[in-house]
């Protein structure tokens, strides 16, 4: 299982029923929260998400709507009992903001934190991994630092065709060795190659989250060919001066991102509040870039995605 929760797509301030930025990457029931702005920890509630689990958070940048939920977020779960160890991952000063926090309110938490801060966030570094799961940095152009962070399968399986092995009349004490790919023979003198009952290995699957940031096409080598890019589109191309100014993208600009990474598909987020509905914002992207959609908060979206999903 590989997919995302939408909480937040709004940017700056809550409107129009719209939240702060904020989503959770699930990966074979492991979760990890990507930005927590104000109203994330009622989001995550509302949508059933057990923030107790929490395996790792990903901060993208300092600016309030991407941080400012996580002080109160991190003392829910110590209210709620955690005590497991949880990474948080993000730029210079995620550490300082949150111990000021807990300082300053005379807070205290019954679990451990691990501050994993990152100091160039003009290059790509591996942040995070698993057996079966990487998260690099992708550097992104604000008017602070910035980060956006792309989760990839690093771990090929091949599914255990059980009726090839009935076929070949082997024993089921010797079941694990082809799962673990190893040739062996039978008492009977029969080899057995993994392959003859071992399927094709599965894709390696991608989601690539931008945050804000301007028009980059620097970006392009970090999320190229990823199967779920998610690119803010703050404004419309006939706000481009307005982007500009703010250090941040269109729905245009966006649409040429994802169509320069070769990407599967796109969803788009962090509408301004001077749009009631993004729904042209949606349509000025598909201009550029076909399959893209619209971040819906509350919505699952499966990495790799499947286009009846995401209509």
């Amino acid at each position: 299982m590989f997919e995302v929760i939408i909480l937040g797509t709004g940017s700056a301030i809550p409107a129009f029923g719209r939240h702060l930025s904020g989503q959770i990457v699930v990966y074979h029931h492991r979760l990890y929260l990507i930005d927590c702005g104000e109203g994330t920890q009622f989001q995550l509630n509302r949508y059933r998400v057990p923030i107790k689990r929490l395996d790792a958070i990903f901060i993208s940048h300092l600016h309030g709507d991407h941080v400012l939920g996580l002080p109160g977020l991190l003392s829910s779960m110590s209210l709620g009992g955690r005590t497991k160890l949880l990474p948080i991952i993000g730029p210079e000063g995620i550490k300082e903001l949150v111990e000021t926090q807990l300082r300053l309110t005379h807070g205290f938490l019954t679990y451990p934190l691990e501050f994993r801060e990152i100091s160039r966030t003009d290059e790509s570094q591996v942040v995070f991994q698993t057996s079966a799961l990487r998260v690099k940095t992708i550097p992104l152009h604000h008017r602070i630092p910035c980060i956006g962070f792309r989760f990839d399968e690093t771990l090929q399986k091949r599914k255990f065709l059980v009726q090839n092995a009935y076929a070949l009349n082997i024993p089921k004490e010797y079941f694990h060795l082809i799962k673990q790919g190893v040739a062996f023979t039978l008492p009977d003198g029969l080899k057995i190659e993994p392959d003859t009952c071992l399927g094709e290995p599965n894709e390696l699957n991608s989601y690539a989250y931008c945050s804000d940031t301007r028009f980059a096409p620097e970006i392009v080598p970090y999320i190229e060919k990823v199967s779920l890019l998610y690119h803010e589109a703050t404004f419309l191309q006939s706000q481009i001066i307005q982007a500009e100014a703010t250090a941040h993208s269109t729905a245009f600009e966006a649409g040429k991102i994802a169509s320069m990474a070769g990407a599967d598909a796109m969803l788009i987020g962090h509408f301004s509040a001077r749009y009631k509905e993004p729904t042209d914002l949606l349509d000025e992207a598909r201009t550029v870039f076909p399959n893209t959609y619209l971040a819906i908060e509350g919505k699952t979206y499966p990495v790799p995605y499947e286009e009846s999903d995401l209509s």
